[in-house]
């Protein structure tokens, strides 16, 4: 009986952890941080305040105290979410080389390079931490700097440039 029982709960389980995932995207992570900010700030500020006040006026009841916190924090939370989002923004990071191209990418460890057709800031973007620009360059994108160069084949950038093209004109150029 316990096991027909357990046998319904699979199902649910299973929808369950699909919808953790969702937890895990970038977008999340960065509202959770910027509620969390926000939310020791106003604590802070409201413990300073509330004994300064009570000072002057007298004990104002908690539930005031626990209305107003809750009241800045529905305010001023989504603000400092997209504060803290912009502030980690692919673009922000890479600062002017955030639009050099990249011809290839790769993760910390990986042993291979991986054909590329976009820009440093789409790469980081994508979760790579290794970029090479049309120069040859090796750019680390995590830490913002240039590590070493490489040899690039002429058939290497010729694929380069044909993919460019097929992405700024994907219907072929027209007479």
């Amino acid at each position: 009986m316990n096991l027909l029982k357990l046998a319904k709960l699979l199902p649910a389980l299973k929808e369950g952890l699909r919808l953790s995932r969702a937890l895990e995207s970038r977008t999340t992570k960065e509202q959770w941080k910027g509620t969390a900010i926000m939310a020791l700030i106003i604590c802070v500020i409201i413990a300073i305040i509330k004994t300064q006040i009570a000072a002057i006026v007298g004990d104002i009841p908690e539930e005031v105290w626990l209305g107003v916190a809750t009241a800045a924090l529905a305010a001023l939370g989504p603000i400092m979410s997209r504060i803290s989002a912009f502030a980690s923004s692919p673009a922000l990071k890479l600062g002017k080389n955030a639009d050099m191209d990249a011809i290839r990418v790769k993760v910390k460890n990986a042993d291979a390079w991986k054909s590329f057709c976009g820009t440093m800031s789409e790469a980081l973007a994508q979760g790579y931490d290794v970029a090479v620009d049309l120069a040859g360059g090796v750019y680390d994108l995590k830490k913002c700097e240039y590590t070493g160069t490489v040899q690039l084949s002429t058939g290497e950038i010729k694929r380069y440039e044909e993919q460019m093209e097929k992405n700024l004109y994907p219907n072929g150029r027209e007479s």
